[in-house]
């Protein structure tokens, strides 16, 4: 349900770029996870089988970590996106850095509560995610 694993960046052997490659596990494992559903999908299409509930199981494992890895690569707060800018922008500005930390989350929610229910493209997440669903698309020949 989306528990924040802890990391000790202290016991990295080099904490700053340690630090992007913890973070860039999560949606690494989201593309796996859906290109590991998409298999699932071609599977079933090569042995045909027919069961309509494994191919709906199949798309939506492919869609829903689609959905959660493209969101991750956001950069606000507490996504997994904002480590990679903000270990950047830790030394320029920590003010700023302090700043997306403490409101991040509600700015999230807000934008995802406009793009869905105001119809408003903040951040074009559909589009951003309706291409890479076709490039799997195009990686599993469906």
């Amino acid at each position: 349900y989306a528990k924040p694993v802890p990391v000790a960046f202290g016991n990295l052997r080099n904490p700053r770029w340690g630090s992007l490659w913890v973070a860039a596990a999560g949606p690494a494992c989201n593309f796996v996870q859906a290109l590991i559903w998409g298999l699932f999908g071609v599977a079933l299409a090569v042995l045909n089988v027919d069961e309509p509930f494994f191919t709906r199981m199949a798309g939506a494992g492919v869609g829903v970590n689609l959905v959660l890895g493209v969101l991750n690569l956001f950069p606000l707060p507490p996504l997994d996106g904002s480590h990679v800018y903000l270990t950047f922008l830790k030394e320029i500005n920590p003010t700023l850095m302090a700043n997306l930390y403490k409101w991040g989350t509600a700015v999230l929610l807000g934008i995802i509560l406009a793009e869905n229910y105001l119809h408003v493209n903040i951040l074009h997440l559909s589009q951003v995610i309706d291409r890479i669903a076709s490039f799997f698309v195009h990686l599993l020949a469906f």
